[in-house]
């Protein structure tokens, strides 16, 4: 079978040729093409590497077979013929192939499911190290996976998530699809119900919050032995990583009360336009000023019922200005005159006349 290459795939191997590049997450359906394109990745890193070691990884033996080296005539053994599985007289199976620098690379294969298939890789310079569905894999595997391309010149770690599993993305029952109005829960109705999704968010957070101070430190590390500004020991200082309580952002609701706090005087109409409109101060500033005298200009024929909400926001921001939905339900509640409740009905009036007929006529 022969692979045909899509821009998915160029992009993500010229993203894993980059220097600075350490690690590649790839998460997708099934039959996304996500680990097909981590095996070219890996392969092509290989032959480049300047290291001897390399790894291959999945659940167990079974896994890294289908999974990797097969992988229904797109694994590794099928697309790339120079590579060999080898099976010494004493240890485990491992693939051989010939690096760009004419010398042999070694690839082990490990099973993290069990501590004794995986031990093998202790004590060993890995150079490109490919993990399928790392998010099932044992944490003590992933931790010395790491650890093992300290001393590597160039390393790559490369992930394929399982996205079935629900330690994955966002977690089980992400959303949920409302068929009487057409859409998906909120953020805020995911936070009520506490769901796995809700309660994976704190977990990742912490874990996040230890990488952000550790990678901190190591900015700090790196400014003060390399450049000639050295900064204040960051160790000395109470380092805090605070995340807000959206699991994913309610866009909705957040941009309605920054509309709210902009009309109470907490947020400024310049902050508001920085950050719903993405322009930078001095845009934000020509704009609001330009909004202020339209207006003003346009609030009184409004208030007078000369032009609809929808008009005036098409008058005062343009006919394309973003969130115009929002924006007309604002400006209609805040500034547009109220409806007359007092206004008759013809047919009310009718009724009226005859309830009094019949009582005169009862008299």
């Amino acid at each position: 079978m022969k692979l045909q290459l899509n821009e998915k795939h160029l992009d993500n191997m010229a993203l894993a040729m980059r220097d600075e590049t350490r690690l590649l997450v790839a998460e997708g359906t099934v039959r996304s093409s996500k680990t097909v394109t981590l095996i070219n990745i890996f392969y092509n890193e290989v032959k480049a590497s300047k290291e001897r070691l390399h790894l291959l990884a999945a659940k167990d033996y079974d896994a890294i077979r289908d999974n990797l080296l097969e992988c229904n005539g797109l694994g590794l053994l099928d697309l790339h013929k120079d590579v060999r599985l080898v099976k010494p007289k004493i240890g485990s199976y491992y693939l051989v192939l010939k690096g760009l620098d004419k010398k042999w690379k070694k690839v082990l294969l490990a099973g993290y499911s069990n501590k004794d298939q995986w031990k093998k890789i202790l004590g060993k310079t890995l150079g490109v190290i490919l993990v399928d569905e790392v998010n099932t894999a044992n944490e003590q595997f992933i931790d010395e996976t790491f650890a093992r391309q300290v001393s590597a010149e160039r390393p790559l770690t490369l992930f394929s998530l399982n996205g079935d599993n629900p330690k994955c993305g966002l977690g089980e029952n992400k959303f949920e699809f409302d068929e009487t109005t057409g859409t998906v829960q909120t953020a805020t109705g995911v936070i009520a119900k506490q769901n796995t999704l809700y309660k994976n968010i704190a977990k990742q957070e912490n874990l996040a919050a230890d990488r952000f101070k550790k990678m901190l430190i190591a900015i700090k590390d790196v400014n003060n032995e390399y450049t000639t500004n050295p900064t204040l020991d960051y160790e000395e200082l109470d380092i805090t990583v605070e995340f807000d309580d959206n699991i994913v952002e309610d866009t909705d609701t957040k941009r309605k009360q920054d509309m709210s706090e902009v009309s109470a005087g907490i947020l400024s109409p310049v902050e508001f336009r920085m950050r719903w409109y993405d322009e930078d101060e001095k845009t934000a500033i020509a704009a609001v000023q330009k909004e202020g005298l339209l207006f003003n200009k346009y609030l009184l024929i409004l208030q007078a019922g000369a032009i609809t909400p929808e008009l005036f926001v098409e008058k005062v921001y343009g006919e394309n200005v973003k969130n115009k939905e929002d924006l007309v339900e604002y400006i209609s509640q805040r500034y547009a005159p109220p409806s007359d409740d007092n206004d008759y009905d013809d047919e009310d009036d009718n009724q009226d006349d005859d309830s009094n007929v019949d009582e005169d006529d009862d008299e």
